[in-house]
């Protein structure tokens, strides 16, 4: 299935909760830039069991997904504590998509060394990888140069340093 028209702008609190009325304009608009950058790339439905982080989530039918082009703080490190930001990402994650029906773009191959797909992930009218670099609560992180969605993530990532949200605020 093909990238659809842009769903109806989300009519809930996810956008009020966001740090402020001209993050949530920014927000709305830079997932109508990144919906339409991704015009043609194949899409499909699904429904968020689990979000285990801040940049991945577990479908109802088992499989897991990976955001494409961010990379949040890890929960889990090595000696056992959450990266600074890790719980913020989390919870905001959770917020968004946890038991909630999504849109995942992406090639069906495009799959990373732990078997998950790497997707963009839409809720309604909002790009998930897009609030959060727009919050600070994750960063950049391309493995493809030519990926289509990469200069919009580049200006959400931009906006957040500006408004030293999240850890750039630090």
């Amino acid at each position: 299935m093909s990238l659809p028209s842009m769903p109806p702008a989300a009519a809930d609190s996810t956008l009020h909760s966001l740090r402020g009325r001209q993050t949530a304009q920014v927000a709305l608009a830079m997932s109508a830039q990144l919906w339409s950058a991704l015009a043609g790339w194949p899409v499909e439905s699904a429904v968020v069991r689990k979000v285990p982080d801040g940049d991945g989530l577990k479908l109802l039918d088992r499989r897991r997904v990976r955001y494409l082009g961010i990379n949040a703080p890890e929960v889990s490190t090595w000696d056992g504590g959450p990266e600074p930001f890790a719980l913020q990402a989390k919870e905001l994650n959770q917020r968004l998509v946890e038991g909630q029906q999504v849109m995942l773009v992406g090639d069906p191959k495009d799959v990373d060394a732990y078997g998950r797909l790497l997707r963009y992930v839409f809720r309604r009218s909002l790009s998930v990888n897009a609030i959060l670099l727009l919050t600070g609560l994750a960063r950049l992180d391309f493995r493809r140069p030519d990926d289509h969605g990469a200069d919009t993530l580049r200006q959400c990532e931009a906006y957040a340093r500006q408004a030293r949200l999240g850890m750039w605020g630090t």
